[in-house]
């Protein structure tokens, strides 16, 4: 997001989708890609259209405005920003569980760990629930959907018990929450996880790349310039060092499940 450079837009992509391949399988991303591309077209078509700006003109619209290759590279680079995003919360979305979260912050603050478990957990959940609603009403219900007013009424009902249903759920927990004393006196934790010393190494790592990362971006290193005329920084020994540095931070996640699954496949072994 802090990035606008070509190259290390790419190979954030790349990454996450390496990472995204390894977790959920080519169907279930190759289906999530038909979806991304055309947001990713619809921002860059949106971007030509409104911006021209730049000094190297390829063509005119009917309009008069032109289309400059500054405009365009613009375009690309912000969908390609926009996909490296939605790339990257999708592995966010499977790999910070509730019990992370909980461990993250729920000694810090329990009220924020609470809110957001509660709020990843959302989503979801209600997808899951709409589902089942709809799935009911057409087998016991044989309710047959007629039209765009059929399927207006049929989602609306639906939605609508969906949301009956989670308000029910909601005061439930409530209740049961107040009744085995939570917010009553001082809260205790239990976690699954412990700070080990890979963890501690795992931590210097990343932390001596995102030092690099953060002067590279001070520096230029990661920007490139559309406007007036496209331009980068001069590439030295040091940029190629930089770029290589956020390419195996990008990779980390990628690299590190590969090597617990060769870990797991040694020990059934």
């Amino acid at each position: 997001m802090f990035s606008s450079h070509p190259i290390t837009l790419a190979s954030s992509f790349f990454a996450a989708l390496f990472y995204c391949f390894r977790i959920f399988g080519k169907r279930t991303v190759g289906i999530r890609i038909l979806y991304m591309l055309p947001m990713m077209l619809c921002a860059v078509l949106i971007n030509v259209l409104f911006h021209h700006d730049g000094m190297t003109v390829l063509w005119y619209f009917p309009t008069g405005n032109p289309l400059t290759l500054e405009s365009l590279a613009s375009a690309w680079i912000s969908g390609l920003l926009l996909i490296c995003v939605l790339a990257w919360f999708l592995a966010i979305s499977h790999v910070i569980t509730d019990e992370k979260l909980l461990y993250l912050f729920g000694r810090i603050s329990p009220s924020v760990a609470l809110i957001l478990c509660m709020t990843m957990r959302l989503v979801p959940h209600f997808a899951q629930r709409c589902k089942t609603v709809a799935d009911a009403r057409r087998l016991l219900w044989k309710q047959e959907i007629h039209g765009v007013r059929g399927r207006i009424r049929f989602y609306a009902s639906v939605l609508s018990g969906v949301i009956t249903w989670s308000l029910e759920e909601a005061i439930d927990t409530a209740d049961s929450m107040r009744c085995r004393g939570y917010g009553a006196g001082k809260r205790t934790s239990f976690f699954l996880y412990r700070f080990e010393k890979r963890d501690r190494n795992l931590l210097m790592l990343i932390t001596v790349c995102a030092l690099f990362m953060v002067t590279g971006m001070v520096c230029g290193v990661y920007e490139m310039r559309c406007y007036p005329m496209l331009s980068f920084v001069e590439t030295t020994p040091l940029v190629v060092c930089m770029h290589l540095v956020s390419v195996l931070f990008f990779l980390l996640p990628f690299l590190l499940d590969v090597r617990d699954g060769a870990r797991r496949f040694d020990t059934a072994a």
